[in-house]
């Protein structure tokens, strides 16, 4: 069932407010340190709990595994620091100013999905088609009227509604943002579903019939001796045999028994996830190349693999490189609000698609994935020995 927008319980709509005002006034979303105080002042009530009880529709992984009148991760509190957004939908629920930024989102979406359909077929090449942010500014002025115009100040900015349409399922891999400003559109396929949808009610009902067409990939057959654990073990003791170095720093693999644990909700999702990520991040602490400096630790172990193993392992080291990449893409795209394009690009290059609705098999994908890069690694290492 879609969600409603008109019989919201009072304290949830209390909520929403006190969520918008700021949105309103600034065209930025508020933190939660200041929604927590703010709501706790003026009603009474723990603002995390509201939250929590909200009706959401499930689906996938990430923002997008529920969808509900805000845009939250639900199963975890929002970090005090954390910017905590509305939907169209839960603009519409808060009426007023924020309706009618919502109405303009709409009417976006809709423009965006018909320039889509007009992309010129190429029999050789999928069609592709980007806006800049000066395109989709002059997109939002063609459809916002003077006295909304008025009314909405700074959230009718090109950056706000960018911002807005960032965490709907519609568009949420479309908008690129650097930061918190708008850099890009990408016109995709999936804008189709949402043509024409420019009442809050089609746009519900196309949102959730959108969302629940989307099933979990299975997790793969079995294809290595390891578990996880194990093959975290045998990469660090095989790193030490070739290079008289440790692979991992801290925590030693004997600490991590969490990555043993079972996925059964959304906060095991995560707590494994950033697990196996927080182990990625660990790697080559000891390391030092030749060439110039690295930003992350799977740059520096892939610069002294290339270094060290001959160009015939270059192409494994290359593979299992980029998987664990992906890994901690969908690890920040759970923690970090403007990186959900890239969260979705991960998951589809993982095998688990996008959105996920399956928790248990979407872990089980991707432990499958960080395995079998593990054991590639470790291979190409002990075979050069």
């Amino acid at each position: 069932m879609p969600l409603s927008v008109t019989n919201v319980p009072a304290e949830q709509l209390n909520l929403l407010r006190v969520i918008a005002e700021p949105f309103v006034e600034s065209g930025q979303w508020p933190v939660f340190d200041y929604v927590e105080r703010t709501f706790v002042q003026r009603h009474a009530l723990d603002a995390g709990s509201v939250l929590s009880a909200m009706e959401r529709v499930p689906a996938g992984v990430g923002w997008s595994r529920s969808y509900g009148l805000a845009a939250i991760r639900t199963g975890l509190p929002p970090r005090a620091d954390e910017r905590v957004s509305l939907t169209i939908a839960g603009c519409y629920a808060v009426g007023n100013a924020a309706a009618e930024i919502a109405n303009v989102a709409l009417l976006v979406i809709d423009l965006l999905a018909r320039k889509e359909e007009q992309l010129v077929p190429n029999p050789n090449e999928v069609a592709q088609g980007t806006l800049s942010s000066n395109e989709l500014e002059a997109l939002i002025r063609e459809v916002i009227p003077p006295s909304v115009a008025q009314a909405t100040g700074k959230a009718r900015d090109v950056d706000a509604i960018g911002r807005l349409l960032s965490r709907e399922p519609a568009t949420s891999t479309a908008i690129v943002l650097a930061g918190d400003r708008v850099q890009s559109v990408n016109l995709q396929p999936r804008l189709r579903a949402f043509r024409d949808a420019v009442t809050v009610e089609k746009y519900l009902d196309r949102t959730t019939a959108f969302l629940s067409r989307f099933v979990a990939a299975p997790p793969p057959a079995l294809t290595s001796q390891f578990s996880l654990l194990g093959v975290i073990e045998y990469a660090d003791v095989v790193w030490q045999l070739r290079f008289k170095k440790h692979l991992l720093g801290t925590p030693r693999p004997s600490a991590l028994a969490v990555l043993d644990d079972s996925c059964s909700n959304e906060r095991d999702f995560l707590k494994l996830l950033s697990s196996l990520s927080d182990v990625i991040d660990g790697f080559g602490p000891e390391l030092s190349s030749t060439g110039k400096e690295h930003k992350t630790a799977l740059d520096r172990t892939e610069a002294w693999l290339k270094e060290k193993l001959e160009p015939d392992a270059h192409e494994a080291i290359d593979e299992a490189i980029r998987t664990l990449r992906s890994i901690r893409h969908v690890r920040n795209g759970q923690l970090h609000a403007g990186a959900q394009s890239r969260e979705a690009r991960a998951l589809e290059a993982l095998g688990v698609g996008y959105p996920v609705t399956d928790l248990a098999a979407a872990w089980g994908r991707i432990q499958r994935e960080a395995i079998d890069s593990l054991e590639k690694i470790a291979s190409a290492v002990y075979r050069s020995r």
